[in-house]
């Protein structure tokens, strides 16, 4: 795993080579749609199934897999991981994501990107604290799109197979796509990874 940061601002990095070839080869050889699924929860209006991991299956292996990548992460993030805890999202025909700040109880995060899609990089913004409100939600932060001039790019993060970027949450950290829209027989296969650090050390 190769973990690199977009900036001096150290809450933004870019990684690469972040699972092995073998386990990248035999999730190639799956049929994504008959895997087991759930909707996402508190996003089942969208076209997004979160894969149900069932025991010695590939995306069991490609879990363990990154948590024995930690002290990786640990070095990076200046602090004692507990865990790493992913969903596998499989997005389809027709998935969009507009610009957005994760909430609240976003902390530290990844996602990375398990197959390619041209269609759907994840973008980075620029924003000041002044273009962002907060409201008594569990969102928390938002930003005042439309009110002004389009954002400018801070990162993009293209959708390119075993690449995908980690995140230290902030109320500036607006991110999406609002052009993208995954189309016909068209696939994303990302994992989304939670990280929780251990507060016992």
């Amino acid at each position: 795993m190769n973990i690199r940061p977009i900036d001096d601002l150290n809450n933004l990095f870019a990684i690469k080579d972040a699972v092995s070839e073998e386990l990248i080869h035999e999730l190639s050889q799956l049929n994504l749609m008959d895997m087991p699924w759930e909707p996402q929860k508190t996003q089942e209006q969208k076209n997004r199934r979160c894969i149900i991991v069932e025991p010695h299956s590939v995306f069991e292996r490609i879990e363990k897999h990154i948590n024995s990548k930690k002290s990786i992460l640990e070095e990076v993030l200046q602090m004692k991981i507990e865990s790493i805890w992913p969903a596998f999202w499989l997005d389809l025909e027709g998935f969009s994501i507009t610009r957005h700040i994760d909430n609240s109880k976003v902390d530290k995060v990844m996602q990375l990107y398990l197959t390619n899609n041209d269609s759907s990089p994840t973008i980075f913004f620029d924003v000041d604290e002044s273009e962002i409100y907060e409201k008594d939600t569990l969102q928390k932060y938002y930003y005042k799109d439309g009110e002004g001039p389009i954002p400018k790019v801070r990162h993009q993060f293209d959708c390119i197979q075993n690449t995908g970027y980690m995140m230290i949450n902030n109320k500036t950290q607006l991110h999406g796509n609002p052009d993208m829209c995954i189309g016909p027989d068209e696939q994303r296969l990302s994992m989304y990874c939670h990280i929780i650090e251990n507060i016992w050390c």
